[in-house]
């Protein structure tokens, strides 16, 4: 009788062990969970937001100036309504770039990075791309329709706004002189990397 009750606890024991709350057989098996990424807080790092002309389509690029440093850059030209949004590829360079669009690469001198993809309408950098304090290029390599501030007052004098002809070298440009200078409206965010 002791025999045949150790074996009967034995497999019971091992139904409830091996199997699921009501005894039976194993669930599927799940792959495990993958750690999410952590997160990232982005700010924005510089901007001019306010009333535009509507422009373009250029290929357009902005000169912006930098204070502090940062990592996972996103930048966007703000468009207008009904615009067609950014697209093609979006080059970031540590000095002044007045090259056709067409010759924008990894060995264009002064090229620090290009986009990985598009983002609702923000053009995205690898994360480790990172900028800290000087001035930078943010050159499209597509046309696409932009705003840009009447040329009544420098409203960023942080930098300027570049175009370019599908063939033609990005220029800085201005109305009549370098005194009517006009930027893009633009927002670049990123994240504040302590030193």
């Amino acid at each position: 009788m002791r025999r045949r009750l150790a074996v009967v606890g034995l497999a019971a024991g091992l139904a409830f062990g091996c199997g699921g709350s009501d005894g039976g057989s194993p669930g599927p098996a799940t792959a495990p969970t993958p750690t999410p990424e952590p997160a990232v807080s982005l700010t924005t790092i510089a901007q001019l937001t306010r009333q535009g002309i509507n422009t373009g389509p250029i290929t357009a690029g902005q000169s912006l100036t930098i204070s502090g440093a940062y990592d996972n850059l996103r930048f966007r030209f703000l468009v207008p309504e009904g615009g067609e949004p950014a697209n093609g590829e979006l080059f970031l360079f540590n000095r002044e770039y007045l090259g056709p669009p067409r010759d924008m690469g990894p060995g264009t001198a002064g090229f620090v990075a290009s986009t990985l993809r598009l983002d609702d309408g923000e053009w995205v950098f690898d994360p480790g791309v990172r900028v800290a304090d000087g001035q930078y290029w943010f050159m499209a390599k597509s046309p696409m329709r932009i705003y840009t501030t009447p040329t009544t007052a420098d409203f960023y004098p942080g930098g300027d706004v570049y175009t370019a002809g599908i063939l033609s070298p990005f220029v800085r440009f201005y109305v009549t002189d370098i005194s009517n200078r006009i930027d893009a409206l633009f927002q670049l965010r990123g994240n504040l990397v302590p030193r």
